[in-house]
């Protein structure tokens, strides 16, 4: 029984509790800031890492609560060669190599870094004429399967720090604390292609030491052709989760950009009609390109205008998209007008009582402008809020009412009404 870590985006910790707790043999739960903590046993190792809402994993090796950081750096400093000789170490080789499986690739950083220093390599040897050796001669991809097979341990030790309340820096604690674990361990430093990433988190009243699990983020799956705004995927997961699909509804996010969300539905909720459209043709494209790199995932992939969307009234059970939010796309002025014109059309297809809304935008002024206008059709249920790239952004689930859509109401002509 060992104690797990996941980062997770800011905001959805209650969501990630819940599908630990459903998917993992798993006990005391707690949270705190972008971060859950829960513990369990080895053999859970292969469910946790397909958690879908969290970013990274982490082993708790040592956590320090009410920690006090000395004022003085040195003294501070002086304190980490004890806090390394007291690790068990030999423990955390061990789970190293049963968590090795699952974490033998590289990351597309070490990737592009390997390949700068091949070429650097290469460029030195030509202007010396020295003769290459094995490792010189090694293609790129044959270099990537050495580094990857490779049982040596290669490590480094990344550091975080949570406000400026210390007395040291991140790159000051990495340096010292790294020393002294290779002193301790006897492992080779590896700066660029380690397979041993060492967590040193400096939070504000509180020391953790920890052992990635995952070499990087979760949330880069489903994604091969990128957008300006691409979503990420375990925010795309933990908005889906929020509006709960049921087996046979038909979900749809009428403003795809990448496809994030209907690649995240259709892989999580198999039993659910997945349907995703934008009206921006290299949207489309990207999402079809996304659908096809993922074994071509059932998602239905259609170009339209999220205003004048061509389904029936009441025929949607789900909608989940996110929003323009009026910065790299579009502006805060063009939001004012489409807010409330898309989800006055969303109110038309969507199923009376029953059709849930999940919309994520970082223009709350004109979202909740737009949900009080449109009061009679939208009952506000949820409001999350979530760190979007250093944006404070907001998630608002949405409930449809059992108001019944006028077919006569023609918006343009009452649009001083709702704008």
């Amino acid at each position: 029984k060992v104690t797990f870590g996941a980062t997770v985006p800011t905001g959805f910790e209650f969501t990630a509790v819940q599908e630990i707790r459903e998917k993992i043999n798993a006990y005391d739960c707690e949270t705190a800031q972008g971060k859950v903590f829960f513990t369990s046993n080895f053999e859970a190792l292969p469910k946790i890492h397909q958690l879908r809402s969290v970013d990274k994993l982490f082993l708790v090796i040592k956590r320090l609560e009410n920690y006090v950081y000395d004022e003085t750096k040195e003294v501070e400093l002086a304190k980490y060669p004890e806090l390394a000789k007291s690790l068990p170490w030999q423990q955390v080789e061990e789970f190293w190599k049963l968590n090795r499986p699952h974490c033998k690739k590289l990351n597309r950083f070490q990737k592009e870094k390997l390949k700068e220093r091949m070429r650097i390599r290469k460029t030195k040897l030509s202007e010396s004429g020295k003769p290459e050796n094995a490792e010189d001669q090694m293609n790129f991809k044959n270099r990537i399967e050495s580094l990857e097979q490779s049982s040596e341990i290669r490590f480094r030790v990344t550091g975080n720090r949570v406000g400026k309340k210390q007395s040291v820096t991140s790159q000051e604690a990495d340096y010292c604390f790294g020393g002294h674990v290779q002193d301790a361990t006897g492992w080779k430093v590896d700066l660029s292609f380690y397979n041993v990433e060492v967590l040193l988190d400096l939070g504000v009243d509180s020391l953790m030491v920890a052992l990635s699990l995952t070499l990087f983020s979760l949330h880069h799956r489903n994604i091969s052709h990128f957008g300006r705004t691409t979503l990420r995927s375990t925010i795309a997961y933990n908005m889906l989760r929020l509006c709960a699909p049921q087996p046979g509804d038909i979900v749809v996010d009428p403003m795809c950009g990448s496809g994030s969300i209907p690649l995240e539905g259709a892989m999580q909720w198999k039993d659910c009609f997945h349907v995703a459209g934008d009206n921006c043709k290299p949207a489309v494209s990207r999402t079809t390109g996304n659908v096809l790199s993922n074994d071509n995932c059932p998602v239905e992939v259609i170009r339209w205008d999220a205003t004048r969307l061509p389904w029936k009234s009441g025929s949607i059970d789900v909608c989940v998209t996110d929003l323009p939010f009026g910065r790299r796309m579009g502006s805060q002025t063009d939001n004012r007008i489409l807010y409330p014109r898309f989800l006055f059309e969303v109110a038309r297809v969507a199923k009376l009582g029953v059709t849930r809304t999940c919309i994520l935008t970082y223009d709350r002024r004109s979202a909740l402008k737009a949900i009080s206008q449109l009061s009679k059709f939208w009952s506000l249920k949820r409001t999350v809020c979530v760190n979007i790239g250093g944006l404070r952004a907001a998630v608002y689930l949405l409930n449809r009412t059992n108001h019944v859509y006028d077919q006569d109401f023609i918006f343009e002509e009452k649009r001083n009404k709702y704008v």
